[in-house]
């Protein structure tokens, strides 16, 4: 439990801000890739963050990355590039 968790007494869980990530892993080692996010990352290297709360990851097929809108984007030098997106939820006030 942290000092400011004494605040919030009625224990309300606010959404606050997200970390995005979208990614595509090294040709070839994909299935290594999988292993290591899926068994370690997501969870030590992220969810174990103070003030995280949830997270999330798609998969973004061939058919879906055609969809995708502006063709020039001020995010992405490619949109078609970015198979797996992950959403990471963290309490509202505690973005820092």
């Amino acid at each position: 439990m942290h000092a400011e968790d004494d605040a919030n007494d009625s224990c309300e869980i606010a959404l606050g801000s997200v970390l995005v990530s979208l990614l595509d892993p090294e040709p070839g080692r994909e299935a290594e890739f999988h292993r290591w996010y899926e068994r370690d990352h997501f969870y030590a290297g992220v969810m174990i963050g103070p003030w995280f709360f949830a997270g999330r990851r798609f998969v973004a097929t061939r058919a879906l990355k055609d969809l995708r809108t502006p063709a020039k984007s001020p995010v992405l030098d490619d949109v078609r590039r970015g198979s797996y997106l992950t959403l990471y939820w963290i309490l509202a006030g505690h973005h820092e």
